[in-house]
Protein backbone atom coordinates (compact mmCIF):
# COMPACT_ATOMS: atom_id res chain seq x y z
CA UNK A 1 0.00 0.00 0.00
CA UNK A 2 2.83 2.53 0.59
CA UNK A 3 4.31 2.00 -3.11
CA UNK A 4 0.70 2.92 -4.23
CA UNK A 5 0.65 5.61 -1.72
CA UNK A 6 3.82 7.03 -2.91
CA UNK A 7 2.47 6.42 -6.64
CA UNK A 8 -0.05 8.52 -6.20
CA UNK A 9 1.86 11.32 -4.36
CA UNK A 10 4.11 11.26 -7.22
CA UNK A 11 1.36 11.22 -10.12
CA UNK A 12 -0.30 14.24 -8.28
CA UNK A 13 2.73 16.32 -7.81
CA UNK A 14 3.48 15.64 -11.48
CA UNK A 15 -0.01 16.40 -12.73
CA UNK A 16 0.35 19.54 -10.22
CA UNK A 17 3.97 20.58 -12.43
CA UNK A 18 2.29 20.12 -15.63
CA UNK A 19 -0.78 22.50 -14.83
CA UNK A 20 1.72 24.92 -13.52
CA UNK A 21 3.97 24.64 -16.23
CA UNK A 22 1.10 24.66 -18.31
CA UNK A 23 -0.14 28.10 -16.96
CA UNK A 24 3.73 29.37 -17.02
CA UNK A 25 3.84 28.87 -21.21
CA UNK A 26 -0.08 30.24 -21.60
CA UNK A 27 0.60 33.02 -19.21
CA UNK A 28 4.27 33.83 -21.26
CA UNK A 29 2.20 33.57 -24.83
CA UNK A 30 -0.62 35.75 -23.72
CA UNK A 31 1.98 38.60 -22.75
CA UNK A 32 3.92 37.84 -26.19
CA UNK A 33 0.77 38.31 -28.21
CA UNK A 34 -0.52 41.68 -26.10
CA UNK A 35 2.54 42.89 -26.42
CA UNK A 36 2.52 42.62 -30.26
CA UNK A 37 -0.97 44.09 -30.26
CA UNK A 38 0.51 46.94 -28.43
CA UNK A 39 3.29 47.57 -30.62
CA UNK A 40 0.93 47.86 -34.07
CA UNK A 41 -1.78 49.88 -31.90
CA UNK A 42 1.38 52.12 -31.33
CA UNK A 43 2.30 52.06 -34.82
CA UNK A 44 -1.37 52.62 -35.55
CA UNK A 45 -1.43 55.55 -33.21
CA UNK A 46 1.78 57.00 -34.93
CA UNK A 47 0.97 57.01 -38.20
CA UNK A 48 -3.20 58.64 -37.14
CA UNK A 49 -0.75 61.29 -35.41
CA UNK A 50 0.89 61.86 -38.46
CA UNK A 51 -1.85 61.72 -40.44
CA UNK A 52 -4.10 64.52 -38.42
CA UNK A 53 -0.70 66.41 -38.56
CA UNK A 54 -0.74 66.69 -42.43
CA UNK A 55 -4.60 67.44 -42.35
CA UNK A 56 -4.17 70.40 -40.10
CA UNK A 57 -1.33 71.79 -42.23
CA UNK A 58 -3.71 71.34 -45.22
CA UNK A 59 -6.25 72.99 -43.41
CA UNK A 60 -4.02 76.08 -42.32
CA UNK A 61 -2.53 76.29 -45.76
CA UNK A 62 -6.17 76.57 -47.41
CA UNK A 63 -7.29 78.51 -45.22
CA UNK A 64 -4.89 81.52 -45.87
CA UNK A 65 -6.10 84.88 -46.63
CA UNK A 66 -5.02 84.58 -50.05
CA UNK A 67 -6.79 80.95 -51.06
CA UNK A 68 -9.72 82.16 -48.70
CA UNK A 69 -10.10 85.77 -51.24
CA UNK A 70 -9.99 83.98 -54.42
CA UNK A 71 -13.21 81.68 -53.28
CA UNK A 72 -14.64 85.12 -51.50
CA UNK A 73 -14.47 86.92 -54.52
CA UNK A 74 -15.66 84.36 -56.91
CA UNK A 75 -17.86 83.22 -55.23
CA UNK A 76 -19.90 85.99 -52.87
CA UNK A 77 -18.72 88.79 -55.38
CA UNK A 78 -17.03 90.32 -52.39
CA UNK A 79 -13.60 92.27 -53.00
CA UNK A 80 -10.92 93.84 -50.38
CA UNK A 81 -11.82 97.44 -50.41
CA UNK A 82 -8.95 100.27 -51.18
CA UNK A 83 -7.96 102.33 -48.63
CA UNK A 84 -9.92 105.31 -49.86
CA UNK A 85 -13.00 103.42 -48.97
CA UNK A 86 -12.25 102.30 -45.77
CA UNK A 87 -13.98 104.53 -43.30
CA UNK A 88 -12.55 104.74 -39.17
CA UNK A 89 -15.02 105.06 -36.94
CA UNK A 90 -14.16 106.37 -33.25
CA UNK A 91 -15.42 105.89 -30.00
CA UNK A 92 -15.93 109.41 -27.69
CA UNK A 93 -13.61 108.63 -24.76
CA UNK A 94 -17.03 108.93 -22.55
CA UNK A 95 -18.63 106.11 -23.58
CA UNK A 96 -18.78 102.65 -22.37
CA UNK A 97 -19.68 99.16 -24.01
CA UNK A 98 -23.10 98.02 -22.54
Amino acid sequence: MSKRRGRQVTALVLLGFLALASAVVWRKSYGFREGQRLRELTERRTELDGRRTRLEGDIRSTLTLRRLGAIVEKRLGLRVPADSQIILLTRPRGDTLP
